[in-house]
Formats: C-alpha cells, structure tokens, sequence
C-alpha cells in the first residue's frame, strides 16, 4: 500500500488542501499553523472512536456550515504486496474499484435541527464511483481493514502498558501459583486482623444481639481473589545499581517517561508482527513528540522512527516544530504548513531523499537542511565568514538603525552550507514554498596545460537558475571554458582577480538575470566585495596591511573579529545598502530606506 495523496476541504483552519503524502510523512510548521488539525482529519477519517462525535460547528472551516467538510485520502494499491492483497480481499464486492486505487472519504453535512455533522464515510476507485461504507454502530468495514494508533505528546507509559497488557503477557498463565495463592492468603488475613477491621467487628455483633440475643460474632472476612494476575502491573525504572533502591520513574521527570513509552510502542509493533494479534493495517500518527526531550534525545528519537526501527512504522504521520527530529530523515515526504502574508494557511509538500553523495554522512545535510525548514527566506552562504558578516549586518539594521521590523527575525534565516551543494536545498525549499536566496563566488579553475579557465562559479549560478525556471541543465545551457589573455600569470592572485573581472562583465547581463531569481554572484569573493563597499576612512583605521588577505587567512576567525571590533552601526548600514549586497535587502525584503 501506498499512501498517494489527501484533500481537505472546510476543515478547521484549512479551506482547501491537496496534499502528494507517502508512507513516511514529516509535517512540520510553526506554532498554531495547524499541524494537529491535520492530524484529526486522518483521525476523522479512520478513527471510529473520533468519528463517533461528528462533526462540531468549530470544525468547520471558519464556520461555514453551508458547505460540507470533506476528507479524502488515495491509496495506491497497484502492487503484490500483503497489505494490498488484505486491503482488496476487505473491499472486493463492497464498492466498485480498480485494482490500482482506493479513495476513502468522509463528509460532513452539517445538521441544524440537531446542530452537528453527520460522518459520512465513502470508498471507490474514482470520485464519480464512491459508495456509501457498512457500518454497525461506531464501527464501519473500513476500521476493520485500519486501525490508528495516534501517540499524544504527552504519552503515558502506564496507560499505554495496561492498555496492551493482554499482548504483553498471557494473564492466565503463571508459574508462581503456589506462591501467589499463599500471598492472597496472607493478604487476607493481615486485612481481616486490623484493628479498624476489628472495631466495625464488635460494633456489628452489638447491634446483631441487640436485635437477637445469640452467641455469635460478627467478622468481616476479607476475599481478595486473583483476578488477573497481571493488571496491576505498572513500569518503573530503576537505577542498574543494586545498592540504590529508589526508583526513576516516574520522579524523574517528563523526559524517561517518554523514552519508556516509545520503548514500549517498539516491544508492542514488534509483538503484533510476531503473533499477528491484530490482523489491521496499523497507521501511526505522533505529535510533536519531542516534547519534554532534549534535542540529543530528539536525534536518538529520529534515529528510532527513521532508521533503526523504520519497519516498525510503515505507515507514519509525525508532526513537529522542532529541527531535530529531521536528523535521520530518508525516503520521507516532507509536508510544510505555513501562513502566507495574508494570512491564509498554505501547505506544500516534496518528497526527500538523501542524495546520494551524502548517504553515509546524511546527519550531516539533513541538521543543515533542517535549520531552513522552519523559515519563509533562507540566504544560503558558501561559509561561515558570511554567515557572520551577514548576521551582524541585519542585527544591527534590526535593532540599532530600525529599518527592519524585528520580527522579520521569524522569517529569514541565513545558512552556512560549509561546502555542500546549492541545488540539494535550492530544489527542497522551493517546492516547500520557501524563498531560497543565494551568494556565491566567482570561482574559476584553469585548465591544465591550457590558457583557459572553468567558470566554476557562473556554472553553478547556471545551474541554479536553471533549476529556479525549471529547465533541464541541458536545454539552458552552460558555460563553457573561457580563454583569458596570454600575458595574465594565473598563480598571480592579482592577475587571477583579473581574470575574474573579465568573466564577470562578460556574464553580467545574466548576472543581472539571475539577481531577479535570489541568485547573488560576487564579482571575485566576498571579501573583495567587502572592501569595495567600505569607505577609504575606515579601512585606513584598521590594523591590518591587507584587510582582504587578512580575512581569507583564517576566515571564520578573522571575520569573527573583525566584526566584533572594527564593524559599527553606521559601517553596517554603508555595507547593507551597497548593491553588491542586495541579497541582504531581498532576505528581510526592504527596497530603500530613507535616510
């Protein structure tokens, strides 16, 4: 089975929803954007203990009861796999259906008489073949193919214990018998001979002969039988030292609590899978379940779901606002809800895959590509140098100058790429829906042997802009080496500056081009952008024989402190308004500013 695709239509905060879902979803978003509603609609859809409520006036999409809420969800059930062959052996002579999709649907017409919903549930192969779904009482024949298994963020270990109880042990079964009557027996007795048990004893024999003169006595004879022996059962962690007695849990806060639960959701997947104790197709849906988790806890989490016990969870919903639950992330859709500028929730979806080159290091690309999911505009840098400069640059523009509204902090981020390529983010951003800007060097690289270069870095911008218009690399074509002049020396770094230049006004009208699609190329490097925005005065002031050499020594470090000492407010301003760094001013989206 897999899972194709969701439309939801005037459902709490989504007017209208059409969603590419796989097996494997990541929903993600900030704060009150509606990643629980989405969850409640699949709820809705397959979960009778939900369903069984209808639909309330707030659910409907801004409380528009004239028209229906409608969620549906495709599968694709093309393959020969188990789950299909369930799936058709369920639905076959129920509705009329293809071989190679299901749509399952539930509507709700809203009552006004008895001010309520009624859940209508529906399957078929096509929309204009859906029929209406059996069912008794709450339960229709679709829960008897799916069951969801939905984890709070606040999951109990208990409770998830003692409710899988009778998966977890046989209860009828011990081989402590003896020993247990023996204790009920003990239990029994110490109860029958305490002392408030005693008093009740005597004043009930009282009031007996008080109505009957009899030689009798009245005891209270406690009956405690074993009666599942199992149920009381509760998990606690304790330290592996003997020597300390005190248990952890669950003194020991939120965080073991959640470990233990998820430690018992694996043991319970697995128990299913051993002894097909539920013969249903079993969809997870887990919100925010980083909760109460420090983020290492978090990565170990991602690692559990995505990696290590993947197969546990075939079918998955994870909801989240936090970047490290991406650590592990492969072979997932990633779905983003967000606000546009008016205000109107919006919702893209791209399915993942860690490229290739980075299959052995993806902790790596994935903690870089999760730091730009949670934005609306990223500013992707080649180093950290820029990440520095550029930082320093709008934070003071933010809170000294005040030509940014602070909160554009929400919205924009700038993302050290330390050498991994542009397009693996350009290409996940964009079809998220989030702005992808770029600054880039002109890089060259001579030919060996030849007295010509490769345009290293008008090809990337290329390529970038190519991907951008969505054309193949082919069909725009790319750079091809360039001849510069005889008498230039190419180890000369001078004279490879100049190079630089040239190929820069050679390219400049697509360098133009490429500015209006948030591709920034400097003329040489950063560095001697930096310079030729500076005013003559204040690099007269600094301390260093040669400011650009000296950055590029040690670039991090350099950049660090020079920006720390030497960069004011009023520097920052003449760099922030130089047009070779308009990427700053598309970032945070200002055009001018009145001086």
């Amino acid at each position: 089975m897999k899972l194709k695709n969701i439309k939801i239509n005037n459902f709490r905060n989504f007017k209208e929803v059409s969603l590419d879902l796989d097996n494997k979803n990541i929903i993600f978003g900030r704060n009150d954007f509606g990643k629980t509603n989405f969850l409640y609609a699949l709820r809705f859809l397959f979960d009778p203990t939900v369903r069984k409520n209808g639909f309330q006036i707030t659910d409907y999409h801004k409380r528009n009861i004239d028209e229906k809420i409608i969620i549906q969800v495709e599968l694709d059930i093309s393959e020969q796999c188990d789950d299909n062959e369930f799936i058709r052996a369920r639905v076959k002579g129920a509705t009329s259906f293809s071989e190679d999709t299901l749509i399952i649907q539930i509507e709700g017409e809203f009552d006004q008489e008895k001010q309520i919903g009624n859940p209508v549930l529906k399957w078929g192969g096509a929309i204009d073949e859906m029929s209406l779904i059996t069912q008794k009482g709450i339960i229709s024949s679709l829960d008897n193919i799916f069951e969801v298994i939905y984890v709070s963020p606040n999951i109990s270990p208990t409770e998830l214990f003692k409710k899988h109880r009778t998966l977890l042990y046989k209860e009828t079964k011990t081989d402590n018998t003896d020993k247990i009557n023996r204790a009920i027996e003990f239990l029994n007795t110490v109860i029958s001979q305490d002392s408030r048990v005693q008093h009740v004893n005597s004043q009930l024999t009282e009031k007996y002969k008080e109505i009957r003169s009899e030689s009798v006595q009245i005891k209270l004879q406690s009956e405690h039988e074993v009666s599942g022996i199992f149920n009381h059962l509760t998990p606690y962690i304790h330290d592996e030292n003997p020597a300390v007695e005190e248990f952890l849990y669950p003194t020991a806060g939120d965080g073991r609590q959640k470990i233990l639960a998820y430690a018992l959701t694996n043991l319970i997947e697995e128990l299913k899978i051993e002894e097909k104790a539920d013969k249903r197709i079993s969809i997870f849906l887990m919100e925010e379940i980083e909760n109460s988790l420090h983020p290492t806890m978090q990565q170990i989490i991602s690692r559990n779901l995505f990696y290590k016990n993947k197969d546990l969870y075939p079918y998955l919903f994870v909801t989240t606002h936090s970047e490290h639950m991406f650590t592990y992330a492969d072979e997932v859709k990633l779905i983003r809800i967000y606000k546009d500028k008016e205000g109107f929730v919006q919702n893209n979806s791209v399915f993942f895959l860690v490229p290739e080159e980075y299959k052995g290091t993806r902790k790596i690309f994935n903690e870089k590509l999760a730091e730009a999911l949670f934005f609306d505009r990223v500013l992707l840098v080649e180093g950290m140098s820029e990440k520095i400069l550029f930082e320093y640059i709008i934070e003071k523009m933010i809170y000294e100058v005040g030509c940014i509204d602070f909160n554009v902090v929400e919205e924009i981020k700038v993302l050290s790429i330390e050498g991994i390529g542009f397009e693996s983010y350009i290409r996940i951003l964009n079809e998220l829906g989030i702005t992808a800007l770029i600054k880039t060097d002109n890089d060259i690289k001579k030919i060996n042997n030849e007295n010509k270069v490769t345009l290293l870095g008008i090809r990337r911008c290329q390529k970038m802009n190519a991907m951008i218009n969505g054309v193949s690399n082919d069909k725009y074509g790319l750079a091809e080496p360039y001849q510069y002049c005889t008498g230039l020396n190419y180890e000369s770094i001078s004279d490879r500056n100049k190079v630089k230049h040239e190929v820069y006004t050679t390219y400049k009208s697509e360098i133009e081009k490429w500015a209006d699609n948030g591709i920034y190329l400097s003329e040489i490097e950063l560095e001697e952008d930096l310079y030729a925005a500076l005013p003559e005065d204040h690099i007269h002031k600094l301390p260093f024989s040669n400011f650009i050499t000296h950055l590029q020594d040690a670039k991090k470090k350099n950049m660090n402190e020079y920006v720390n000492n030497y960069l004011t407010t009023d520097i920052a301003k003449t760099i922030f308004y130089d047009d070779r760094f308009n990427c700053l001013k598309k970032l945070v989206e200002v055009d001018e500013y009145d001086y």
